[in-house]
């Protein structure tokens, strides 16, 4: 059969307004891509340690809920809760919990991993003392004080794509504002224009202080290996120059001028967009 076929489930998953990630388990877990519906898993072979750890850990319902994990698909176990949509012995169901793509947190604590993965996913199960949607489990400390309670008056998702992430925020109270995206370095974020820490939160998320009232975050992927391989890119353009007026036909330097300046008008755009991330 064919594993990308547009088929009812698909149809059902895409006419989906809600702003959340499906869970596919063992029924095309790489059809995601494809299909343009935003699963958890992703659609490659390789996972982020963290993430990994966290999907391998027994009883670590909780990961669903911090990865905005709103739609399940599976087979249709007549013991379960109805699914909100069926198409034969494949079912859609909601999740147990409450999800958001994005809240800010009021209650933080700095925490190691494997005291994080104890509150989140305790060993046997038992009742946790984490609170989704208020707590935060930061790996390290952040510049700015915590009050332990607050009002989020707004935390909406503005924008959500491969390379930029942007958030509006309005709190009563400084706080973590905790986005529901895998931790992984690379990402820079700015809140009204002003650099801020991206800190490691509940074990596999990110985390952004903002400070009290109305804020835009925006975080972006601006990795240093873009920056090293735009300066690759103007050193072999500058040998490439100096190759040329060495020696060689007029025609020929004419000829390669062009190329090089083709060349070097592709590389000045690539380093324009390496050093502006906003």
């Amino acid at each position: 059969p064919n594993i990308f076929a547009r088929t009812p489930v698909v149809e059902f998953l895409q006419s989906q307004k809600r702003n959340a990630r499906v869970e596919l388990g063992d029924l095309t877990p790489n059809a995601g891509l494809v299909l343009r519906v935003p699963t958890v898993r992703g659609a490659g072979p390789l996972a982020i340690r963290h993430f990994a750890q966290a999907m391998d850990r027994p009883y670590f319902w909780r990961a669903w809920q911090l990865l905005n994990t709103g739609y399940f698909v599976s087979y249709v176990d007549k013991e379960t809760a109805k699914p909100l949509f069926r198409d034969g012995n494949i079912g859609v169901y909601g999740p147990a919990y409450g999800i958001a793509p994005a809240y800010v947190a009021y209650r933080a604590q700095v925490v190691g991993d494997e005291e994080a993965l104890g509150i989140l996913a305790p060993q046997p199960p038992a009742t946790s003392t984490f609170a989704y949607g208020r707590d935060a489990l930061l790996a390290n400390p952040v510049a700015q004080e915590a009050t332990g309670r607050g009002f989020t008056r707004r935390a909406r998702l503005g924008s959500l794509d491969s390379t930029r992430i942007a958030v509006e925020v309005d709190t009563t109270a400084p706080g973590v504002l905790v986005v529901s995206e895998v931790f992984y370095p690379g990402w820079r974020a700015f809140v009204d224009g002003r650099e801020v820490e991206i800190v490691r939160t509940n074990y596999l998320l990110r985390g952004v202080p903002v400070p009290t009232g109305a804020h835009h975050v925006q975080i972006v992927y601006d990795p240093t290996s873009v920056k090293a391989g735009a300066m690759v890119s103007i050193l072999s353009l500058a040998l490439a120059v100096t190759l040329v007026l060495r020696g060689g036909s007029r025609r020929r330097r004419a000829l390669t001028w062009s190329g090089v300046i083709a060349v070097g008008a592709l590389a000045a755009f690539a380093v324009w967009r390496a050093l502006t991330p906003m």
